[in-house]
């Protein structure tokens, strides 16, 4: 599977563009912004949501099952790959 996005802001929004060949796009929410702008390949799937629950005053465990809902659905889009079969893994 080829990765390829484009991210821009649109109205103040973050929009995913995937894959060249699917027109799909995605608005993020700013939850959804947080995790996106954390996946750089050395943090963890326990560090981003610790990271979004700090940001929002959660607890981690009550984000978790969030982030890695929407690293699935990113996967599923192809913006990103994981190298042991994705996020639950992880």
């Amino acid at each position: 599977m080829s990765l390829y996005s484009r991210v821009r802001r649109l109205g103040g929004a973050l929009v995913i563009t995937g894959r060249a060949d699917t027109e799909e796009s995605l608005e993020l929410t700013d939850a959804a912004e947080t995790i996106w702008l954390s996946i750089d390949g050395r943090r963890t799937v326990q560090e981003i949501a610790a990271r979004l629950a700090e940001q929002y005053d959660e607890e981690e465990d009550e984000v978790a099952d969030d982030v890695v809902t929407f690293l699935e659905q990113l996967t599923e889009r192809g913006l990103v790959e994981w190298p042991d079969g994705g996020p639950r893994q992880a």
